[in-house]
């Protein structure tokens, strides 16, 4: 049948016609398949989220890196400065230049012995300055050396043995010991000592 002879039966045959809608729902049905796509929007919203999150994070890490530093940097020099100040006023005594220790019970070996504990103990605390990592070797030694002079320094304030001016030297060690508890917390924890090559 010539296709406008069939476009013309069909269109004045309600049967015909049901059948064209069966046949062309079926040759839809086949051509096109229906394709269910999962719902991501939650997952990608949460990923959103997680990214932005990790983005702030990354921020106050980087933040508190700088802080981290920049107060390890003042504890550093302060640490250094101290040290230097314990061996300039050591110096005298090693060379027997009268100093504040002579005329307290002090001799010239006495003296000596003192300042050159004076400088090893200082020379130790400039280590520590040009590399913190290792205050956590040094401060319980500092710590202890502190606690024993405050200590001696009290008692024999309280015996007329010295003078309060004669033990402010050693409030220079009373306050290394405590930056070098803080150099123990801060730079040992963020400066990792870097294995060196063979």
């Amino acid at each position: 049948m010539p296709a406008q002879a069939a476009i013309r039966h069909v269109a004045g045959c309600p049967e015909c016609r049901a059948w064209q809608a069966r046949a062309e729902q079926v040759t839809r049905s086949v051509r096109a398949r229906s394709v269910e796509a999962p719902d991501l929007t939650e997952r990608v919203l949460a990923a959103v989220s997680a990214d932005a999150a990790a983005r702030a994070g990354a921020g106050q890490v980087a933040a508190t890196r700088v802080r981290g530093r920049a107060k390890t940097t003042w504890l550093r020099w302060t640490v250094a400065v101290i040290a230097v100040t314990q061996i300039v006023l050591a110096v005298p005594e090693l060379l027997g230049i009268p100093s504040l220790h002579f005329g307290h019970g002090h001799g010239l070996h006495a003296g000596r012995e003192d300042a050159s504990f004076d400088i090893a103990v200082a020379v130790g605390f400039l280590l520590v300055a040009r590399f913190p990592e290792r205050a956590r070797a040094l401060a319980p030694v500092a710590i202890v050396l502190a606690a024993f002079l405050t200590v001696t320094s009290g008692i024999d304030l309280l015996s007329a043995r010295t003078t309060l001016l004669h033990e402010v030297g050693h409030g220079l060690v009373v306050l290394q010991a405590g930056l070098m508890w803080g150099l123990s917390r801060d730079g040992g924890s963020r400066l990792a000592v870097r294995p060196r090559a063979a």
